[in-house]
């Protein structure tokens, strides 16, 4: 059953139907006619998917969001280093209009067709690319709208893709006129593992749980009060009608909630369950972690600042970029450079992200100062980190010293430091002073003591007169 039919009845149901009680009554049956959808995966209707949940799509469209909004560029790679393309390289017309310059085609910019793509990995696992190729040029890009609608004739042993079918347009196309950009698979060479059937079951969940909690808040937060009639057989069905009716009648208007309510002795009258008895609450505040988690997105991220500080919601922002989406965005833009840029201008160009003047530019940056610090205790100089940490910053060559803490104390000089980096360590060992004779020994007289002559050193006896 697709979800398709099932959440639009279901959202567009209005909630008085089926009740025999007027809109601002609080005496409703269960049997209202209000019920949760029948959450089944369907990869063409993707916007019903995406949508089911809220945290679902916050997540999704969050993290789609932010890695298309990467500004693209063209390198071209020359001595085992990459760097940025010239300006006449073809690829930057490419990047101007991705799908094209023909007026019929939409004129959409890359960050718009990046943020379909991803959101076709989320939801469907793949995302699949029509190229239009002349000579050694690439003109433009079709994505396919309804990746669910792809199936694929396999090889029958080693299970590799012999053809595309897409059933909307009914055509087929070999391996070579796709780009698969897709969520790797565990058992399949060409179907993505969608991040958003992984988390369809709290999806589903959350789904129920919102729409009794929809119910409740509109009807009293809870079941109305239970009547019940101490008599051994219970009341007739006639009796039940009637007291139905005139609690109706006399205390379901709104505008009567607080009035007194006269019962007989044979009547008890009980509260029935709240919303906080049936744990709607914590039951969707579970399903949001499970949603944010398969999704890849930390609940601070995500506007749930409950535990959230502004130094644990500045890791999250660092954690959210190193571990979901920096490696979803190598992925994609590795997929499109095997498949399609490097098929068509070889190995040695490539369409990559530039980070320049981003804020999680800045963020990692200064992580990495803080790691410099820690290596400039140990004695490394600033050029020296600046190397190893790739902070690419200007290397002037006072900078080769080293900025230990004895020279920032006054203790060691900087002199000796160059001297040292010049000549070694050897050009700081020197002779020792000779003892100032104001520091030498004494007699007890304040005369100083002769200095006894070393063994087999006598003085040669007085000549004779």
């Amino acid at each position: 059953m697709s979800i398709l039919g099932t959440i639009k009845g279901w959202f567009s149901r209005d909630i008085t139907e089926d009740r025999d009680t007027d809109r601002d009554s609080y005496f409703v049956s269960i049997g209202d006619g209000w019920y949760a959808p029948s959450m089944t995966f369907s990869g063409v209707n993707l916007d019903e998917l995406i949508q089911a949940a809220t945290w679902a799509y916050a997540a999704i469209e969050g993290n789609s969001r932010t890695m298309a909004s990467l500004e693209p560029i063209v390198q071209t790679r020359k001595g085992g280093t990459w760097a940025q393309a010239p300006e006449s390289h073809n690829l930057w017309q490419f990047i101007q209009s991705p799908m094209g310059r023909d007026p019929a085609y939409p004129n959409w910019s890359w960050g718009r067709l990046m943020h379909l793509t991803f959101l076709h990995r989320y939801a469907a696992g793949s995302a699949f690319w029509r190229p239009a190729v002349f000579g050694d040029k690439l003109l433009g890009v079709t994505p396919l709208l309804s990746p669910g609608a792809m199936s694929a004739t396999e090889h029958p042993s080693l299970k590799f893709v012999e053809e595309y079918h897409y059933s909307i347009t009914g055509d087929t196309w070999r391996p070579d006129e796709v780009v698969n950009i897709n969520v790797p698979s565990a058992d399949s060479y060409w179907k993505g593992a969608s991040p958003l059937r992984a988390a369809l079951q709290p999806i589903s969940t959350d789904n129920y749980a919102a729409t009794r909690q929809d119910a409740a808040l509109r009807n009293r937060v809870g079941l109305g009060p239970i009547v019940s009639v101490k008599t051994p057989l219970g009341p007739s069905r006639g009796q039940e009608d009637e007291l139905y009716d005139r609690l109706i009648s006399n205390y379901g208007d709104a505008k009567n909630e607080g009035l007194p309510w006269i019962v007989g002795g044979d009547i008890e009258v009980t509260e029935g369950p709240k919303a906080s008895d049936l744990e709607l609450f914590e039951t969707r505040k579970y399903c949001r972690e499970q949603i944010l988690s398969v999704l890849g997105m930390p609940p601070p991220v995500a506007g749930v600042m409950d535990r959230a500080t502004w130094s644990n919601f500045e890791q999250a922002n660092i954690s959210w970029w190193t571990h979901y989406l920096f490696p979803n965005i190598n992925d994609t833009y590795r997929a499109i450079n095997t498949q399609l840029i490097q098929r068509v201008y070889g190995p040695d160009v490539r369409l990559w992200y530039d980070l320049t003047g981003s804020e999680i530019a800045q963020q990692l940056f200064g992580q990495r100062v803080k790691m410099g610090l820690d290596l400039q205790k140990l004695g490394y100089s600033t050029n020296a980190i600046n190397e190893r940490l790739d902070l690419g910053m200007d290397s002037p060559e006072y900078l080769d010293l080293p900025n230990t803490q004895l020279v920032q104390a006054g203790r060691v000089a900087l002199s000796d430091v160059v001297e040292m980096l010049r000549g070694g360590l050897d050009a700081l060992v020197k002779e020792p002073e000779p003892v100032p004779v104001a520091l030498q020994p004494v007699d007890d007289d304040g005369t100083e003591e002769p200095e006894e002559p070393a063994e087999g050193d006598q003085p040669e006896p007085a000549a004779a007169p």
